[in-house]
């Protein structure tokens, strides 16, 4: 697995913010985002559907990826998150996405076209070892300090 933080911003007002959010990368992977079932974890977002979200998050529900794109369209901002992506009868993580702290985003996949997207879409884009390997073994993340 290889993963890529996503840092670009763009003006609001006086300063910046993350151009990014998550219902885009969603749309940019969507047909595997449908293809894939979901576990969120930590969310913390703001939007119409943001209590729906953070009691999915909190319930450790299993969500379908037409799912994860309602919820996610029903927001507009997303504070923190993990978003763990697996197929149907697997158990290892196929594409995995984490909104950290509202400074970047970073996307981890084993599939090199999935982070060819990425940095097509994106220009702050940087490789993040250290977020792959979060996701190599299992799939989940080990102590992240609070996480």
């Amino acid at each position: 697995m290889e993963a890529v933080t996503i840092h670009d911003m763009r003006p609001l007002g006086t300063g910046q913010v993350l151009a990014a959010d998550l219902i885009e990368l969603l749309r940019l992977f969507e047909p595997e985002v449908r293809a894939l079932f979901w576990v969120c974890r930590d969310v913390w977002c703001l939007g119409d559907r943001a209590d729906e979200f953070r009691r999915a998050s909190e319930a450790g529900r299993m969500l379908e990826g037409s799912e994860l794109l309602r919820l996610a369209s029903g927001v507009y901002q997303v504070i923190d998150g993990e978003f763990i992506g697996t197929a149907p009868n697997g158990s290892r993580p196929q594409l995995v996405i984490v909104a950290e702290d509202s400074t970047y985003y970073v996307l981890a996949s084993s599939d090199p076209e999935v982070l060819d997207r990425v940095r097509l879409r994106f220009s702050d884009v940087r490789v993040s070892p250290e977020w792959a390997e979060e996701y190599a073994e299992l799939g989940t993340p080990r102590d992240r300090g609070g996480r």
